[in-house]
């Protein structure tokens, strides 16, 4: 349950809304982006998300 009514969604999870929703075409590239800023993604949770978002 959200505490005070609000639901907390990490970088990933807006990523994946966010393509669903057809405002970005394509996670890959910004995974890509992120981790060459130093952006940190466990091998197989950006494995996971390229899955959920249809891209693997």
């Amino acid at each position: 349950m959200p505490e005070n009514g609000i639901t907390v969604t990490g970088t990933c999870g807006l990523l994946l809304k966010a393509k669903q929703l057809g405002i970005i075409p394509a996670l890959q590239p910004i995974l890509d982006h992120l981790n060459d800023l130093g952006f940190f993604l466990d091998p197989a949770t950006r494995s996971a998300i390229l899955r959920l978002g249809k891209e693997a």
